[in-house]
């Protein structure tokens, strides 16, 4: 299952906090993989995997601005990715993902404080997620992204399982990029 991850570098405790959780869910299912294009800069890879957003599974965001004085800075390439995925998300003609099933779920997330009236307009205020760096609030973050990841994991495998139960009698529509032993 890939998860893809957008945010600015230098958000630490958010990005450790998701490699942690992801770790301990491979623990128990080995099938997640994490993708963080900006980990692999200096790599020719970056572009690669800023595509790989298209095959996703989970979408992770965190837009959390950079504040200097009185002016406040998104990180571009988060908007470009949250563009790319909203194109993915609503597109003008066709299906969402292009019919694709389980449609992949996503969170946006910013690190409080920060001024929701600063938000681009094309994110809602409602949809941003706020998280505390204390540890009781990494430990919350954790929790909900451990809670978002099992979630669609199992949405995952039903499918597939669903998939696999079918083959022999229906001819199938969707590309599904992952094996999974569901016995």
């Amino acid at each position: 299952m890939m998860v893809y991850l957008s945010c600015d570098r230098r958000q630490t405790d958010f990005i450790r906090t998701l490699d942690t959780e992801i770790a301990e869910l491979n623990r128990a299912i080995p099938n997640f993989e994490l993708v963080y294009p900006s980990r692999d800069e200096g790599t020719g890879f970056v572009e690669e995997n800023v595509l790989r957003l298209q095959e996703a599974d989970v979408v992770v965001f965190d837009i959390t601005p950079t504040v200097s004085g009185s002016s406040t800075t998104y990180n571009a390439g988060v908007m470009i990715e949250y563009g790319m995925f909203l194109s993915l998300e609503k597109p003008r003609f066709g299906n969402p993902w292009g019919g694709r099933q389980p449609k992949p779920s996503h969170r946006i997330y910013a690190e409080s404080p920060f001024e929701r009236s600063t938000l681009t307009p094309i994110i809602k205020e409602s949809s941003v997620r706020t998280y505390e760096t204390s540890q009781g609030g990494l430990e919350t973050l954790a929790s909900e992204l451990r809670n978002l990841l099992s979630t669609q994991a199992a949405a995952v495998m039903a499918f597939a399982a669903r998939l696999n139960s079918s083959m022999a009698t229906t001819p199938q529509l969707y590309r599904y990029p992952y094996a999974f032993n569901t016995s």
